[in-house]
Formats: structure tokens, sequence, C-alpha cells
């Protein structure tokens, strides 16, 4: 599936009340993501670009706040997010407690797939 479509697909499925959960596939494997997902962990910082682009920003629990936030980010690093590490090394024990529906990594934590999805469905974000 199109990256850009599933992108499309979940910020669609975070944003509007569906009668029946949304099924997304990624390099993580498939996930089911509930609707109305308003608790959501993103570990990537081009995830989380385009998550605000297009509009599922205020859904954001946390990120990776001991890495370097991008300019057009700095909104996001605030007293309200939880800091869940870096871009390459997620505080597991944080991201377990925040309870996350949905979390969303990049490829840099590929590796550590199989051990976030223990915690919550897990999306890997990337572009083609």
């Amino acid at each position: 599936m199109n990256k850009l479509l599933s992108a499309l697909m979940l910020s669609f499925s975070l944003s509007v009340a569906t009668a029946a959960p949304v099924q997304l596939e990624s390099p993580a494997g498939k996930i089911t993501v509930q609707d109305n997902v308003n608790k959501i962990a993103v570990l990537d910082f081009a995830a989380l670009d385009t998550l605000n682009t297009l509009e599922g920003g205020n859904k954001v629990i946390g990120l990776p706040l001991a890495a370097t936030v991008p300019d057009s980010l700095k909104s996001f690093k605030n007293n309200k997010m939880i800091d869940f590490g870096t871009v390459k090394e997620v505080n597991l024990e944080k991201l377990a407690t925040s309870k996350p529906q949905l979390v969303v990594i990049g490829g840099r934590l590929a590796q550590q797939a199989d051990t976030i999805k223990q915690i919550a469905p897990t999306y890997q974000f990337s572009l083609d």
C-alpha cells in the first residue's frame, strides 16, 4: 500500500469516528486502529510533522524530546508532552506507563518494533 495513502488513512481514522476499526499495514506489520484514538506516542519527527499537517497533532501525548526537535515542531516541546527519550533509544518504561492507544515509529526504531508492539499497536511511518 502506498505510504502516503496509509498516512492519510491513519489521519482520517484519528479525526473521524468510524463505524468500525480501521486496519493499516506498515513495515511493522498489520494493526487495527480503533475509532476515537486520542493518545498517540510519536517517536519520529517526520511522522509527527505529517500527523500535525493532517490535523492529528492534538492527539499526541509524547515524543522523543531528548532529541533535537526540529524548529517546525517546537510547539510540541512543552510541559504537556511526555519525553520518550530519543528517536533511536525509546524509554520503554515511560512509553508503557503513558498507555498510548497508538505508537508511531520511524525506521530508526524498526529493530525495536516487536518490543514496542507489546505496549500498543505500532505503525512504522516511512516515505516511499
